[in-house]
């Protein structure tokens, strides 16, 4: 079976995920471990729907990623890990973070795009911290399923 990306978002008692590449296919869950499952189990009903009524699979266009950033907030270094959704397009790949809002970038490569999403989250705390607010912990999850 092929590999699939996620996005999970929330906190303990409310999760959500949802697989990009496949329209419609989310759940919900109390913690992580359930809406993983509960994931798993979506992704196979979704492809065996699909299958039944004859239409064709697309492979994946989606990856995720976790990238690490080092972060001084308040005098406390911090690393902190950021899910990253990549997205194969015609010429190239797009990507956004999810817990960060309009941080999102293109480039012909997957690795150069990583370089590049690093830097747009290093420039955008670094921005909040100059304005004073505070950096939260990343919520978001980007992982793979199968």
């Amino acid at each position: 079976m092929a590999q699939y990306a996620t996005v999970i978002t929330g906190r303990q008692g409310e999760f959500t995920a949802h697989v990009p590449d496949l329209k419609g296919c989310m759940v919900t869950g109390p913690t992580l471990e359930e809406v993983r499952r509960n994931l798993q189990i979506a992704l196979c009903f979704h492809l065996g729907g699909l299958a039944k009524q004859g239409k064709k699979v697309e492979d994946p266009k989606s990856q995720s990623a976790s990238i690490q950033v080092h972060v001084t907030d308040r005098g406390h270094e911090r690393v902190l890990s950021y899910g990253v959704l990549f997205v194969q397009v015609d010429d190239g790949f797009s990507a956004y973070v999810p817990d960060l809002i309009g941080v999102m970038g293109k480039a012909p490569t997957v690795s150069e795009l990583t370089i590049l999403m690093r830097d747009k989250i290093v420039r955008h705390l670094e921005g909040l911290l100059a304005r004073g607010g505070a950096v939260d912990e990343p919520q978001a999850r980007c992982e793979t399923v199968s």
